[in-house]
């Protein structure tokens, strides 16, 4: 044997090719079947449920007195309570129950020495116009127990007198209208406050003159009146101690 058939001879066989087969992908799980129908039907018939239960419940109670002879006992009807007053709730009230009245006077006076020159005509003169508002009503201090009756609805009030409560002047107004002195006498710091303190009594006595104790009688009879009807009293009676008024409204 020749070389070139050795190496024929010895030489391995060529390796056979491998065909390359497509691997196929698994086929795709469905998606289950939604269940929401199902679920729907079960809260609708949960519902339908309570609300058998409800109209059960409610004929029941509606008819079921009815077939065994029951008469369902109605509500008691609450009675009212009686109106309450006091002396203590009236006190704060002598405020609100009173009158005022303006008032204005002419003021002379004068101061002679108490020596020999009073023989003389020796003075010192002042005229002051003054005004000033007056104030009356009720001291509610002086209100007891004993002055309120009551009786369920009705009730029965007795006022002290009417009084005047205050006098002030209003000094904004007040002017000294004309002065004079002799040449032999000096001023005097105590004219003017003796003519101011006089002045005060003065509009005191015109507003007396002009009635004002019957105005106060009349319109703290009036406010009490209205006080005690809203507080819920039906039949009111006023009185003022004094006897000047006196009325009954029913």
């Amino acid at each position: 044997m020749n070389e070139l058939d050795s190496k024929t001879e010895s030489s391995e066989p060529a390796p056979a090719i491998e065909e390359t087969v497509p691997v196929a992908a698994p086929p795709a799980e469905s998606a289950p079947a939604s269940s929401g129908s199902g679920g729907c039907g079960k809260y609708f018939a949960f519902g339908a449920g309570i609300a058998l239960i409800l109209v059960l419940g409610l004929l029941g109670r509606l008819v079921l007195p009815d077939l065994l002879g029951l008469t369902p006992t109605p509500a008691p009807t609450p009675t009212p309570r009686p109106p309450v007053v006091s002396v203590l709730s009236l006190r704060p009230l002598a405020e609100l129950a009173t009158v005022e009245f303006p008032a204005v006077a002419d003021i002379p006076n004068e101061r002679v020495p108490d020596d020999i020159r009073k023989h003389l005509g020796v003075k010192e003169e002042v005229l002051m116009l003054m005004y000033g508002e007056v104030k009356a009503g009720f001291d509610l201090s002086k209100l007891s127990d004993e002055d309120i009756w009551i009786d369920g609805t009705r009730v029965q009030l007795y006022l002290p007198e009417p009084e005047i409560l205050s006098t002030s002047i209003d000094f904004d107004k007040t002017r000294i209208v004309s002065y004079e002195k002799s040449i032999l006498v000096g001023s005097d710091p105590a004219l003017q406050a003796e003519t101011l303190k006089k002045g005060k009594q003065a509009l005191e006595q015109g507003a007396l003159e002009s009635g004002i104790l019957d105005m106060a009688t009349l319109f703290g009879q009036m406010y009490f009146e209205n006080h005690l009807r809203s507080l819920g009293f039906t039949e009111v009676k006023v009185l003022t101690k004094n006897g000047m008024i006196e009325k009954s409204k029913e």
